[in-house]
């Protein structure tokens, strides 16, 4: 007979019975003829109606709110609780405590996809497990100067005054080139515009969205750093005054800013029209000239936005400053950032001892520096310092493969080597190197990553793909989203990644059943 029908049979014979006396009785009699892995069920079954019974009375503003401190894979949950923790405003709360720069948009009606989706792609990120792989042609010739990466396309050289631009995810290709065939000695992406410097001391742009191009000179050779947002191009030298200038494809003219002292990084923000400018300062808050050399330990930093809509020279109205003196313990180290992938500068601090001697280094994230009024400017940049969470770890900001909001790739020895979630304070290695050396039979690889970083400090990295050069040739891409379309991926990578997450799913049934066995037996004892 099918075991649907008979266990309708009993469940009506179980409400037949006449007393609450007569219902226990049959409990009396039930439960000692249970093994010991069904006695474990069973008990798991109450625990699971015990916790329904509790969340399900709980309002759905409350449940919101426990939702925002798990992460997005954790409520996954089964049909029973679906309509507890699927609700939008449930998702959305956890959404954007863990994509805090997103959005979610409920009023779409894939957002559910949508939502599996990025929690999907986080846990790949999170845990090292990238879904894919894909190789990318790339002469070691060309130095990385060569290479910038923006949220899926790069850029690469093919030749000294020739670079071209791929579409990770179609394979589409742009090719540029620079007038009068000059030599290109930098290259910079951002979501709409490639910019190029060249050796003769000219910055062309290439809009690859609208076709639009144009170029200015350089009115130094003293060049520090450079970066690009839309098609607007901000430039810092090392002259006296420490000049910026600012161009974009729109307007065609070149705004200029004396900073006064060498910054310790510029961020660039062509939608609000402003630059944000880092200064390290000493003791007393006075902004001083950054010097990267390692050996300068700077005690405090100036943080100023520059308005850019109206004319040049920056009017004083149009500047917003706020200074931090960090605590006597902790120093600024003097080396040049690194970027995470929001372009946003990660600070090393040297810990200071209390005989004055210092120990190990430790970094520091940053949220994003964007700031609408002087009050919330002055208290966000405070509320950054002292909030710092130090975390202490054997790996240094050189060794960072990719930089995160809340967690790094690093690298030793060339390898890919520990995912380090800074705002959990755990550690995770990475399968990614397993996998490459399973495909090459199990022979150590020879793979060499190095930690690439644009002239502004930049990773090859992104929620969706993590680059690195192999200095024997080519560009690796490890891609975090499942879904996400790639053109020419290695079937290979997939079908190894597939069989180790069968074989976790294997260990993971194996240690449940160990943990069943144990509480049966735990319960047979007490009887």
């Amino acid at each position: 007979m099918n075991p649907a029908i008979l266990a309708t049979y009993f469940i009506h014979a179980f409400r037949a019975l006449p007393t609450p006396d007569a219902r226990q009785q049959f409990f009396r009699a039930l439960v000692p003829r249970l093994s010991r892995k069904e006695c474990s069920f069973v008990v798991d079954l109450f625990y699971d109606r015990f916790h329904f019974d509790l969340v399900s009375r709980l309002p759905i503003e409350l449940l919101a709110q426990i939702a925002s401190y798990l992460p997005p894979w954790d409520i996954f949950v089964s049909k029973r609780w679906n309509d507890l923790w699927s609700s939008s405003s449930v998702c959305s709360s956890c959404f954007h405590a863990c994509f805090p720069d997103q959005q979610l948009d409920t009023g779409n009606p894939e957002w559910p996809l949508l939502f599996r989706r990025a929690a999907k792609c986080r846990l790949a990120l999170v845990t090292g497990r990238p879904y894919r792989r894909i190789i990318i042609p790339f002469t070691p010739n060309f130095p990385d100067e060569f290479i910038a990466y923006h949220d899926g396309k790069i850029v690469t050289g093919l030749s000294p005054n020739q670079i071209q631009l791929l579409y990770i995810e179609t394979g589409e290709t742009m090719t540029f080139q620079t007038e009068n065939r000059e030599s290109i000695s930098d290259v910079e992406i951002s979501n709409a515009a490639i910019a190029a410097i060249t050796k003769n001391g000219y910055c062309h742009v290439w809009n690859f969205q609208t076709g639009e191009k144009g170029s200015f000179r350089l009115p130094s050779a003293m060049r520090l750093h450079y970066t690009v947002d839309a098609d607007t191009v901000a430039v810092w030298f090392a002259d006296t005054q420490a000049t910026l200038i600012t161009w974009d494809l729109q307007s065609r003219q070149a705004k200029e800013i004396k900073l006064g002292s060498r910054p310790f990084y510029v961020f660039l923000d062509a939608k609000t029209k402003s630059i944000i400018t880092f200064h390290c300062t000493d003791a007393g808050g006075v902004p001083c000239d950054f010097l990267s050399d390692g050996t300068i330990h700077y005690s405090g930093m100036t943080v100023t936005q520059h308005l850019l809509q109206h004319t040049t020279p920056i009017a004083q109205q149009d500047k917003m400053t706020a200074t931090v003196i960090f605590p006597d313990h902790l120093k600024l180290v003097s080396e040049d950032p690194l970027v995470d992938n929001y372009g946003l500068p990660i600070l090393t601090f040297q810990k200071m001892e209390e005989n004055g001697n210092t120990s190990q280094e430790c970094s520091k994230f940053y949220l994003s520096p964007m700031f609408s009024q002087l009050t919330s400017f002055d208290t966000q940049l405070a509320h950054m310092i002292r909030g710092a969470q130090l975390r202490l770890t054997s790996f240094g900001p050189s060794d960072a493969l990719a930089v995160y909001s809340d967690l790094v790739y690093f690298l030793r020895l060339g390898r890919l080597a520990a995912i380090v979630n800074f705002q959990e304070g755990t550690q995770h290695v990475p399968e990614i190197m397993d996998i490459e050396r399973a495909l090459h039979n199990g022979q150590e690889i020879r793979l060499r990553f190095y930690s690439y970083r644009t002239s502004s400090g930049r990773c090859i990295a992104d929620e969706r793909l993590l680059g690195a050069r192999n200095k024997n040739g080519g560009i690796y891409f490890w891609c975090f989203d499942e879904d996400m379309p790639l053109s020419h991926e290695d079937p290979a990578y997939r079908r190894l990644r597939d069989e180790r997450a069968a074989e976790r799913a294997v260990e993971r049934a194996r240690i449940r059943k160990g943990q069943e066995d144990r509480r049966g037996r735990y319960l047979m004892t007490k009887e």
